[in-house]
């Protein structure tokens, strides 16, 4: 073992994913799988018509709570925390100054004045600086290191979950309930990163195995890594920090402008709102878009360059990969829209080579049952 891998965080499943043989990668600082035995490409096929199960203990849990919490978070989050109802949850972002994002999130109202926000892994610490520099003394920002989440997700998920977690049953999307298991509190959301129907599970560190245990019971489970997590969420269109989203960019360029509240956008007060309104009002000079090769067989990945038909550089992709549920690349990138003319011939330049490029819909699961769009 190298002195880099024996300084690697551990979830508490590292011993449980090691016992079922998976092969297991730096990510964020944490020793995390990638794949199992069984495969990234069954991973994935898995999780899109059974239930995929995903270890995602990385990710930062961050409580927030204090009279004034809700009016402190608003300061730099752009949603409309007011209106948010207990035991409800959102996808938010962290503004800065600039416009830019410094993470997307999930936040959830636990009650009047408590909030549950889950950081992406590589974002944990400069989200916990972001917060402690705009809370008070009177609030308490709180890393829940104590705490495991995992996810299942798949048409067969609630089904399944409900056998041993039966409030899983009606729990709706964006929905949140707290409730005992095994005689501890956890927090079950309805929500996830796969396209699918799923929950994640906020559950005491010393218990997360014997959940995990339960959940490989399930029928027509699997574990599924980074690797099928990375290909599902990109199928679906969502973001990952770092490649689609960054302090470079605003959610209206990153169309996610849906995440700021109607009340937000008439009154601001949060980091960035002069330039993200002005944006709402005006538009970007370049958006987020699906991309997809005419060809239907190049891949486009991050960084690949795009070009219209005067050669002009108008954009480049940031996230791009084989999508194993329809069988095609998919790939999503940033576009400036000013450069394009109408009915105009796009180009990606992949090894030297020219590659006819469509835009697309970046839900891809949705958008590729209607070939049109690649005609």
């Amino acid at each position: 073992m190298t002195i880099q891998q024996s300084i690697l965080k551990k979830t508490a499943l590292h011993s449980f994913h090691k016992d079922l043989k998976a092969k297991m990668i730096s990510f964020a600082g944490f020793s995390m799988p990638i794949q199992y035995p069984t495969g990234i490409l069954t991973e994935h096929i898995i999780t899109r018509s059974g239930i995929g199960l995903f270890d995602i203990s990385h990710m930062g849990q961050v409580d927030v709570e204090g009279p004034r919490s809700t009016r402190l978070l608003e300061k730099i989050i752009p949603s409309d925390l007011f209106e948010l109802k207990n035991h409800h949850s959102t996808y938010s972002c962290f503004t800065l100054n600039n416009g830019g994002i410094l993470d997307d999130l999930i936040i959830t109202r636990l009650q009047d004045t408590k909030w549950r926000l889950v950081l992406n892994a590589s974002r944990t610490s400069v989200g916990l600086e972001h917060l402690l520099n705009y809370t008070s003394p009177e609030s308490q920002v709180i890393h829940r290191k104590d705490l495991s989440l995992i996810a299942i997700q798949g048409p067969q998920a609630r089904q399944e979950l409900s056998k041993i977690i039966p409030e899983a049953k009606n729990l709706r999307f964006l929905k949140t309930k707290k409730l005992l298991w095994n005689n501890a509190p956890i927090t079950l959301f309805c929500s996830g990163y796969s396209g699918e129907d799923g929950f994640e599970i906020s559950i005491p560190n010393d218990l997360a195995e014997l959940l995990a245990n339960q959940l490989t019971n399930l029928h027509g489970s699997t574990w599924v890594g980074l690797g099928a997590r990375n290909s599902l969420r990109l199928e679906a269109g969502l973001n990952l920090y770092g490649n689609d989203l960054n302090e470079g960019t605003t959610p209206v360029e990153a169309n996610i402008s849906f995440i700021i509240g109607k009340r937000r956008r008439k009154e601001g007060g949060f980091l960035g709102s002069e330039k993200i309104l002005s944006q709402l009002v005006s538009g970007s000079l370049r958006n987020r878009v699906g991309i997809a090769s005419k060809d239907g067989r190049t891949i486009l990945r991050e960084g690949t360059l795009i070009f219209n038909s005067d050669q002009q550089l108008i954009g480049e992709v940031s996230s791009g990969g084989f999508g194993p549920s329809i069988n095609k690349p998919v790939a999503m990138g940033y576009i400036a829209f000013d450069k394009i003319k109408s009915n105009e011939q796009f180009y990606a330049k992949v090894r030297g080579k020219q590659i006819a490029i469509a835009l697309v819909s970046y839900n891809f699961i949705k958008a590729l049952k209607n070939q049109s769009e690649l005609k």
